[in-house]
């Protein structure tokens, strides 16, 4: 498990740079788009938790 972290850890700037890379291309010209996916499952769980 601890080897598994050092590796992870090791290679968190390509880890960085594909998960920036991914964002950009997804989301590239539409910044609403982006908001409404980031709190989208925020919004959910707090309708979820306190509608019963």
């Amino acid at each position: 498990m601890v080897k598994k972290i050092q590796e992870i850890y090791a290679y968190r700037q390509m880890l960085e740079s594909l998960v920036l890379t991914d964002l950009r291309t997804r989301y590239k010209g539409s910044f609403f788009r982006f908001l409404v996916d980031s709190t989208e499952p925020g919004i959910n769980a707090y309708c979820v938790f306190h509608s019963f």
